[in-house]
């Protein structure tokens, strides 16, 4: 199956914290998961859903198989490390091919209480496809959403990992946590 964007964002979730600093986000590296390698993120990582063209990347696996013989470029000017930053897995998700959320139920939240969100995303391009690409996230909690920072890749390149931080505000104890590519 080929993407019709010339272009995969690449992130890693990190977590998400109140004042008081609690990790309220599950499985934010993605390390749970009933996958063995990079493949389809199906429903197979604990605590995350998704209805999207998304992989979930094993570390040193991005040049070689993600997938359905997907592969990313290693990059040019930036070269693609072999991990996260936190040395685990992490997701890529197309903005333009079967394009959908990557979500949670984000659980102990009080309304009214202000929550940092805080995230990596960097970009990459998939083997086979050329030229210049931008992408951003779109992040929902709850009804708020709110957009990442514009990434530009330059063709068969690599936007190396910048960390991301969001502040929502609660509206209800349980909010659903949503990105989209």
């Amino acid at each position: 199956m080929q993407l019709t964007k010339l272009a995969q964002i690449v992130i890693f979730f990190g977590t998400a914290t109140s004042v008081q600093a609690v990790n309220l986000v599950q499985n934010g590296s993605f390390e749970t998961t009933t996958l063995t390698g990079s493949d389809y993120l199906a429903n197979n990582a604990a605590f995350w859903s998704t209805n999207s063209y998304t992989f979930l990347v094993f570390p040193g696996t991005a040049q070689t198989n993600i997938g359905n013989g997907v592969k990313l470029y290693p990059g040019i000017t930036h070269i693609m490390p072999a991990t996260s930053p936190d040395k685990g897995n992490f997701v890529a998700a197309d903005g333009a091919y079967q394009t959908g959320f990557i979500s949670q139920t984000i659980n102990g939240l009080a309304p009214g209480q202000l929550y940092q969100l805080s995230f990596y995303q960097a970009e990459a391009q998939q083997q086979g496809y050329n030229g210049d690409t931008t992408d951003r996230f779109q992040v929902t909690l709850g009804a708020q959403t709110q957009l990442s920072e514009v990434f530009t890749n330059l063709s068969n390149d690599f936007t190396p990992w910048v960390k991301e931080t969001l502040t929502f505000s609660a509206t209800s104890s349980s909010e659903v946590l949503s990105f989209l590519a």
